[in-house]
């Protein structure tokens, strides 16, 4: 099809010139455009300093040089050639247009998420893909694949990347979601951009999870530590959040979204609104203990509005102009995924980094342990000290204790002694 579109300028065989004045060269075909006779020329890297200057060096050197630039002529003759066969060409802009396939498979990453934010998706569902991506294109840059194009991109080049996906300790499930991103992209690529490929990523299998991997717990013994090797090793505001998750059994999208204002501190209640949860019904719980001296003390301290955000954070002056500073009580609301990706890079990096250096410290975080997985913690702590599933929901507010019941899924019960006869 190609071919027969250019078929109409009557390119003419692909030659050179060279100039006498600057020892300068080209490559150039002529064509037909509108009744008349043009020129399309070509010259990138012939016209180099290594080429064209001829003082302080040997006739020997020269030589080497004029061999060299001749090879390269000819590699762009040639190039000519195959872009009459294989590139649509445009008149009005004097270029070979790059055909799809061949443009670089980032670009098309970058064309995914652009899609995505026409559909509006969730904002924590942008952040994630971008992160993955920016993991991806520092992988591919490591390996001087930066610019691969979307027709070199095989199966290869995926195994590869997944094994280093693998060595970078990540949990079995973070590895699927990862896996499951890839593969929305080339989804796209093949569904929406009609691109006539083959999906590299067909090889690529997912990890089968124990269900005790999707969220592993922390054994109650630990729990206390944890918080402590939060705080010590990554930051108060993740500490407290996964303290507020054990303590109040509610997600990390709804703690987010808490505001002061929801707070009876005289009372000792959190009422979370229908809006802010995920079952879409108010609850009203009892406030723990710590957790309400954690806010009186805040309070004590700073200045707080009744509308600020329980983690939200601030904008303040950096050496590229502004950063968010992640604090309580704030007057911007963050997202559920500014801490998954703060607790992640906790579990996978800061901590393995401190057990490495203290051999003392409690083993307490595996690559299985996730943010949420303080929520399912908590319920099975509670079960495992006599709360019912009933009693449970009545925190949670889940509407069936069948729910329930999958958070503490990890509660084994304690047998009895064996009965005497």
């Amino acid at each position: 099809m190609i071919v027969n579109n250019n078929e109409k300028y009557r390119f003419s065989e692909p030659k050179h010139t060279f100039e006498a004045k600057g020892n300068l060269v080209k490559v150039y075909v002529n064509y037909y455009y509108e009744g008349k006779r043009c020129v399309y020329k070509f010259a990138e890297g012939l016209n180099t300093k290594y080429f064209t200057i001829k003082k302080d060096i040997t006739n020997r050197e020269i030589k080497k040089r004029v061999a060299e630039r001749l090879q390269l002529i000819n590699s762009i003759e040639q190039k000519l050639r195959e872009w009459i066969d294989t590139r649509e060409f445009d008149p009005t802009n004097k270029l070979f247009k790059l055909p799809s396939n061949e443009l670089s498979l980032l670009s098309y990453y970058n064309d995914f998420i652009e899609y995505k934010t026409r559909e509006k998706i969730k904002a924590s569902s942008l952040i994630q893909y971008k992160s993955k991506l920016n993991t991806f294109t520092e992988y591919l840059t490591s390996i001087k694949q930066g610019n691969i194009s979307l027709s070199n991109a095989d199966k290869h080049l995926f195994i590869s990347y997944f094994q280093y996906v693998k060595a970078n300790n990540v949990s079995d499930a973070y590895y699927n979601d990862i896996l499951n991103y890839h593969r929305m992209v080339y989804n796209y690529i093949i569904d929406i951009k009609e691109q006539t490929i083959k999906n590299p990523l067909k090889v690529i299998k997912s990890i089968t999870l124990n269900e005790s991997e999707k969220h592993q717990i922390i054994e109650s013994e630990f729990v206390n530590d944890s918080f402590m090797q939060l705080q010590n090793y990554a930051s108060m505001e993740l500490m407290l959040i996964c303290k507020f998750l054990f303590y109040t059994l509610h997600r990390p999208d709804t703690l987010v979204r808490l505001q002061l204002s929801d707070f009876n501190l005289s009372n000792n209640i959190l009422h979370i609104p229908a809006d802010k949860i995920k079952t879409g019904k108010a609850v009203t719980i009892q406030l723990h203990p710590s957790l309400k001296e954690i806010i009186e003390q805040y309070i004590a301290d700073n200045e707080v509005n009744e509308d600020s955000y329980l983690f939200g954070y601030e904008y303040v002056p950096s050496v590229r102009g502004q950063k968010k500073q992640y604090q309580l009580f704030a007057s911007n609301q963050s997202h559920r995924q500014d801490y998954t990706l703060k607790f992640s890079h906790f579990r996978d990096k800061q901590i393995i980094k401190a057990y490495k250096s203290n051999p003392s410290l409690s083993r307490i975080f595996t690559p299985n342990h996730t943010l949420y997985g303080y929520k399912h913690t908590s319920i099975v702590f509670l079960r495992e000290n006599n709360w019912t599933l009933e009693q449970i929901i009545q925190i949670s507010g889940h509407k069936k204790t069948e729910i329930a019941q999958i958070y503490a899924r990890q509660h084994k019960p304690k047998l009895p002694e064996f009965p005497k006869l």
